[in-house]
């Protein structure tokens, strides 16, 4: 009796009692009951440690699996550049199959985009605006670009790349709308900027993009000396030697509305060497041939008329026409370029006694598949009904 109400107080008193021994959890709960104050310290201690301890793991997880997603997403960036740059530098074929693949990879990177969600958002988007840069689809390209930055992927390669996307455009409507347009908008001014930026992913074009700031700002002297030394430094960077040529015709342009047509023709001549040494490293490129071209024609133009060689230029800017509708043939601008050519020709073979009634056929129904191919290009459409109209007027002639 005596021994139970020593257990007894005991117990009241928070204490073990002997008749049993107290094991750990006993004396835990012992201790909880006497010191309920010091136990929900401990509680709230062990409840902040043990969430802190958690949202580190969780958070360590996710950073991980981001660092994976952004691997993964640079990967297909490498994986495009080199499909489509090995496709371009092999000779002469169609590369339409090289651009399906990288399509493909592409559309793999969108279903990753919906499935990983904001996870690795901005590298994706960063993956989709350089395929389209990659591409030459500049509107598309600076879209995703644009995208990543605001998700804030904010390194040098994407503040370049959208440069790029946004001054090709640029330099596409001075093509176009001549170069009076603004050179010191708030739109070059943003494509000049992003081209500045400067990281350890860009070191190796950093030159490339200096001149093609350059050019935007339409300080082409300047810019003509960086895709020099550009091309230099990196020879495989056909890019850089194709912006040398782009520069020079468009200085020969700024030297024609100036009335300096020996000035104006010797730079188309120089361009026609920068096109050539970039198209005997990407002899695959359509986009250079389209360039090489519409030079040959803007050559044509230039000489007088009674120029012996006018006929060999045009000749050879058909062929260039044709390399190019060869190495994308579902492109209009090759058919258009030649439709072109075979006018010029038609011209100079009228000017000089001949029938141009081949030329003239040519020229129709390249401009008729062109348009077939892009209906919605109000230029096509104009230079089909152009073209009608001058083979109209032929047989009318000689009918006459």
């Amino acid at each position: 009796a005596r021994a139970f109400a020593d257990d007894l107080r005991r117990w009241l008193e928070g204490k073990p009692i002997r008749t049993r021994r107290a094991g750990p959890l006993y004396r835990f709960k012992t201790w909880v009951r006497t010191r309920q104050l010091a136990a929900a310290a401990l509680a709230v201690v062990l409840l902040v440690a043990g969430t802190a301890a958690a949202s580190a793991l969780w958070l360590r997880y996710r950073d991980n699996q981001r660092r994976a997603l952004v691997a993964h997403h640079q990967n297909e960036i490498e994986q495009i550049d080199r499909l489509l740059r090995r496709a371009r530098m092999m000779p002469l074929h169609d590369t339409t199959t090289a651009e399906h693949d990288a399509r493909r990879r592409m559309a793999e990177v969108e279903v990753s985009l919906l499935e990983t969600g904001p996870l690795a958002r901005g590298p994706a988007h960063y993956a989709l605006g350089f395929g389209h840069l990659m591409l030459r689809e500049f509107p598309q390209a600076e879209v995703w670009l644009q995208a990543a930055l605001d998700d804030g992927f904010d390194r040098p390669e994407v503040e370049t790349a959208l440069g790029i996307a946004q001054a090709m455009q640029i330099l596409a409507i001075r093509r176009v709308e001549g170069l009076a347009a603004d050179e010191s908008g708030p739109r070059v001014a943003g494509a000049v900027r992003h081209l500045e930026s400067r990281g350890p992913e860009t070191a190796e074009r950093d030159d490339f993009h200096e001149a093609l700031g350059l050019f935007v700002a339409g300080r082409l002297d300047e810019a003509l000396v960086r895709a020099r030394e550009s091309s230099a430094r990196v020879p495989w960077l056909y890019e850089a030697v194709q912006l040398e040529g782009d520069i020079l015709v468009a200085r020969s342009q700024l030297r024609a509305s100036g009335g300096d047509s020996d000035g104006a023709a010797a730079d188309l001549l120089l361009a026609g060497d920068a096109y050539n040494r970039a198209l005997g490293v990407a002899r695959s490129d359509a986009w250079l041939f389209e360039a090489e071209a519409a030079r040959l024609l803007r050559l044509v133009e230039l000489l007088p008329p009674n120029t012996g060689d006018r006929t060999g230029l045009v000749d050879r800017a058909i062929e260039a026409a044709v390399a190019a509708g060869r190495v994308h043939p579902l492109r209009a601008q090759p058919l258009v370029l030649a439709s072109r050519a075979y006018v010029v020709k038609a011209e100079i073979l009228e000017l000089n006694g001949g029938d141009p009634e081949f030329e003239l056929v040519e020229a129709q129904r390249l401009a008729r598949d062109a348009m077939e191919m892009d209906p919605e290009n109000s230029e096509h459409a104009d230079l089909q009904v152009r073209t009608r109209a001058l083979l109209s007027e032929s047989r009318g002639a000689d009918s006459g």
